[in-house]
């Protein structure tokens, strides 16, 4: 891993909330809703997911926000 690279994006990151500090709490809080929304995921309650409770966790993820049509990868057998 580039640590150099690392840090010169984290500084971009970082250096676009310098003059609005809401849109870093906003970013920080929708993240924090994702964690605790996919951490209250227990073994039984995935074991238990119909395919509606699958289409709203898988949409929540990050990659599958490029996907328009949820239903068609919940479908898929």
């Amino acid at each position: 891993m580039d640590k150099n690279l690392l840090g010169k994006h984290i500084e971009n990151y970082m250096g676009r909330f310098e003059d609005d500090k809401s849109k870093l709490k906003e970013d920080y809080r929708e993240r924090q809703e994702k964690v605790d929304y996919y951490q209250s995921w227990t073994e039984d309650k995935i074991l238990e997911m119909d395919r509606n409770d699958f289409k709203k966790y898988i949409s929540q993820l990050w990659a599958m926000l490029i996907w328009g049509n949820k239903d068609y990868i919940v479908n898929v057998k």
